[in-house]
């Protein structure tokens, strides 16, 4: 059950008048208090005391934020979440006091998943670089600093979230219940999208386009005609040798700022029989959802890359033609099975384009022992056919391999991966084992966590069981995504 309270088009130009506003409830700490600037002020004292009060002097026996900039607007971090401020800022020429703003009040509120004695970002290897960066993660609808530190929470829903990241434009964009969001700071809905119907469902990766538009995945569902296979009954008696079944394909849609659909590729216009056979399970089932699990639009280029987990194969296809440009990983040989075919990468996920042209990929690994999934960095072939080739690749790593008693690791689900404007790569490892890190081309881990949640029967912590998560790089990018909200 979703309770958005807001459908709100909010610019930064319209932040005039001082906020947060009275009495707000806020969903973070990290917060942008403005007043209106006086025009011969120099600088602006902002102070923040815990608690609600009316009194000047009690005020300032209780103010734990003080804080001087040059600008009518401050950022600042208060201590903690289900809990009153009371705040002003006070305008100053030189030593000149030439305006006080009234005390006003807000409350900061909480959910269950970021109580920290709940649910916790364990940090292994402190930062060393990108210290002023956060961490959303989907399954406790959260942002997290690199102290593990829970700063912002997702408010108004009961779903965990799909695909929680920032925009390029300052916003936050999701997938929630089969509907597409994106929302700004303070969680109010800026556009949404509702899917036509449950089964034909959006999954796995939502991006804002540069040019305001919206693409994201989605899936179709059409009857495939096939040899018979254990679990199909014949479409008629005529037809006795072919047999028909509803199969789960995927697409990609582009969405205007209507939610109109203004562009789509369909991957049942692409997948082949072979690959379809050749995805039968051990009981000689056929495995009937083929649908793609990431993908990255080049929009210089004019590429988009899709992936395919259970085929392990990466398709380029050109926009807005929708033409296949080369396909990437095993291909179907009679007798071989395909999922087992993967020399490179298998079952993967989160394809992705570096900077520099190349392709980079979390590797789930499950075709090899010992199964530990891997990052790669690819090069495309230079004529536009041929093989991938591998040119750089970091094994991740398991610490404490113990709590796990000896079971395989498989690494079946979830994992991502995105490029850092030095190269370093942010990596989240998905399921079963909740880690991130930042490691350099270097092979340098430059910061570690795991994401970990109390079992209230044992008391002992377990990994939380992330399919995905996101870092905004630096407090920059932060700060343009609390400007752009209001209050």
């Amino acid at each position: 059950m979703h309770r958005y309270l807001f459908f709100l088009f909010i610019s930064y130009a319209s932040v005039a008048q001082s906020v947060p506003k009275e009495g707000s409830m806020l969903n973070y700490r990290i917060i942008g208090f403005s007043v209106p600037s006086v025009a011969s002020a120099s600088a602006y004292k902002l102070e923040v005391a815990k608690g609600n009060f009316t009194s000047e002097d009690d005020f300032k026996r209780n103010v734990t934020v003080a804080q001087t900039g040059d600008k009518s607007r401050i950022i600042a971090e208060v201590s903690s979440f289900s809990s009153n401020y009371t705040w002003r800022i006070t305008s100053l020429a030189g030593e000149v006091v030439k305006a006080t703003s009234p005390l006003y009040h807000f409350g900061i509120g909480t959910i269950p998943d970021i109580d920290t004695a709940r649910a916790r970002l364990r940090i292994i290897t402190e930062a060393t670089k990108y210290k002023d960066g956060y961490i959303f993660i989907e399954s406790n609808k959260a942002l997290y600093d690199m102290k593990g530190e829970p700063i912002w929470y997702l408010p108004n829903t009961d779903e965990v979230p799909i695909d929680l990241k920032l925009s390029t434009s300052g916003t936050i964009t999701f997938i929630d219940a089969n509907k597409l969001y994106e929302v700004d700071y303070n969680g109010h809905i800026l556009w949404h999208h509702d899917a036509p119907t449950t089964a034909e469902g959006f999954h796995h990766e939502f991006t804002r386009m540069n040019n305001g538009h919206y693409m994201a995945l989605g899936n179709t569902r059409e009857y495939w005609k096939l040899p018979a296979a254990k679990n199909q009954v014949a479409h008629s008696a005529a037809d006795s040798e072919r047999y028909y079944q509803s199969m789960l394909f995927g697409n990609i849609g582009e969405y205007n700022e209507h939610g109109d659909k203004v562009w789509s590729w369909n991957s049942s216009k692409y997948i082949k029989n072979s690959d379809i056979i050749d995805s039968k399970t051990a009981d000689g089932k056929f495995d009937i959802d083929l649908h793609e699990n990431s993908f990255y639009f080049d929009e210089k280029n004019k590429n988009i890359y899709v992936n395919f987990r259970v085929i392990s194969r990466i398709v380029k296809i050109k926009y807005p033609e929708g033409k296949v440009l080369n396909s990437y990983g095993p291909v179907y040989v009679p007798g071989k099975s395909i999922r087992m075919a993967g020399e490179l990468f298998c079952n993967e996920h989160s394809v992705r384009r570096s900077k520099k042209g190349f392709l980079y990929l979390f590797n789930n690994n499950i075709c090899q022992a010992p199964f530990v999934p891997k990052i790669i960095l690819v090069e495309e072939p230079k004529n536009g056919q041929g093989e991938l080739k591998k040119i750089w690749e970091y094994e991740c790593t398991i610490e404490n391999p113990e709590r796990f008693n000896g079971r395989a690791m498989r690494f079946n689900k979830g994992g991502n991966v995105t490029e850092l404007p030095d190269e370093s790569l942010f990596v989240s490892m998905g399921e079963p084992y909740s880690k991130m890190f930042i490691v350099n081309k270097n092979k340098e881990i430059l910061w570690s966590a795991v994401a970990e949640k109390l079992n209230l029967s044992t008391n002992t912590w377990e990994d939380q069981g992330l399919y995905r998560a996101s870092i905004i790089v630096s407090g920059k990018d932060l700060e343009k995504l609390i400007w752009n909200a209001g209050n």
